[in-house]
C-alpha cells in the first residue's frame, strides 16, 4: 500500500496565508450587505463574496485533504487573483510614475505586489502538489475529525470577528456636529460640528464654521487640481457654489453639494 503524499511547509503556510486572506475578503463582502441604502455596496459585496468562499474551500481541500481536482481548481482561482492584481500594480504604477506623481508604495503599490506575488506562486504550487496526488482522490463528505471541527469554529469565529469590526468602522449614513476625523470625506483639519448625509450618488451637504477665503484659499486650492476644479465648474452635474461674503461663516451661507460617482 503506498503512502499518500504530504504537502510540503511551504504549501502549508501558503495555504494558510489564502485562507486567511480569503476569510479577510468573505468578511469585508458579508460587511457591505449591512450598508443597505446603497445598492453599490450590496453589489460590489455580492460580486465579491463567491471568490474568496471559493478560494477558501479548494485550498483546504488542496492541501489539507489533497483532493486533486481541489489542488487544480485552486490554482486556477489564484492565478485569476494574481493576474488581476499584476495588471492592476502594472497599470497604476505606469500611470503615477508616468504623470511624475508620489508612488503610494505603502498605501497601493506593495500591497497589489503582495496579492500578486502569492496568487502567481500560490498556484503554481497547487499545480506542482496536483502532479503528486493520484487523480481519483477524493474527499470524504461530511466526514470531519476532530481537529478539523475545531479549525473550522476558529475560522468562524475570525470571520465573525472581522466582519462585526468592518461592521462598526463603517460611517453612518447620517451625523450631526461630528469631528471632522468622523466625516467619511476628506475636509479641512480646523473644521469642527461637521453635519453630513451620504447617499445612493454619495451627495453630501457639509456644516462647518469655517469662513469661506479659509475654504477656497486653503484647503480646496491644496486639495483639487486646477484642470478638475474647471470640470467641476463647467459641470452640470457637479457644482460648488457660494452664496456669502468673504467673511461670513460657511454654513448657513455657503449651500454645498458635493457628488462624486
Amino acid at each position: 500500500m503506498t503512502e499518500s503524499p504530504k504537502p510540503t511547509a511551504l504549501l502549508i503556510a501558503t495555504s494558510v496565508l489564502v485562507i486567511a486572506f480569503s476569510l479577510f475578503l468573505v468578511s469585508a463582502a458579508l460587511a457591505a450587505f449591512t450598508v443597505t441604502w446603497d445598492p453599490c455596496s450590496l453589489i460590489g459585496g455580492a460580486i465579491i463574496l463567491p471568490l474568496p468562499a471559493a478560494l477558501a474551500v479548494q485550498q483546504y481541500r488542496a492541501t489539507f485533504r489533497g483532493v486533486a481536482a481541489a489542488a487544480l481548481t485552486a490554482a486556477i482561482l489564484l492565478f485569476i487573483v494574481g493576474g488581476f492584481a499584476a495588471f492592476a500594480f502594472a497599470t497604476t504604477f505606469g500611470e503615477i510614475a508616468m504623470g511624475s506623481g508620489e508612488l503610494p508604495w505603502f498605501g497601493l503599490l506593495l500591497p497589489m505586489l503582495g496579492v500578486a506575488t502569492v496568487g502567481l506562486f500560490g498556484g503554481w504550487l497547487n499545480l506542482r502538489w496536483r502532479n503528486n496526488l493520484p487523480p481519483t482522490t477524493t474527499d470524504a463528505a461530511w466526514r470531519f475529525s476532530l481537529q478539523e471541527a475545531l479549525t473550522a469554529v476558529a475560522a468562524i469565529s475570525v470571520l465573525t470577528g472581522l466582519t462585526a469590526s468592518f461592521i462598526r468602522s463603517t460611517p453612518p449614513r447620517y451625523a450631526e456636529n461630528v469631528s471632522v476625523a468622523d466625516a467619511p470625506f476628506g475636509l479641512p483639519a480646523s473644521a469642527t460640528n461637521v453635519s453630513f448625509c451620504q447617499g445612493f450618488r454619495v451627495r453630501s451637504p457639509m456644516n462647518s464654521p469655517l469662513t469661506k477665503p479659509h475654504f477656497v484659499n486653503g484647503w480646496l486650492t491644496a486639495s483639487v487640481p486646477l484642470n478638475r476644479m474647471r470640470q467641476i465648474r463647467n459641470s452640470n452635474q457637479s457644482s460648488l457654489r457660494f452664496r456669502s461674503l468673504d467673511t461670513t461663516p460657511i454654513l448657513p451661507s455657503l449651500a454645498g453639494r458635493i457628488r462624486s460617482r
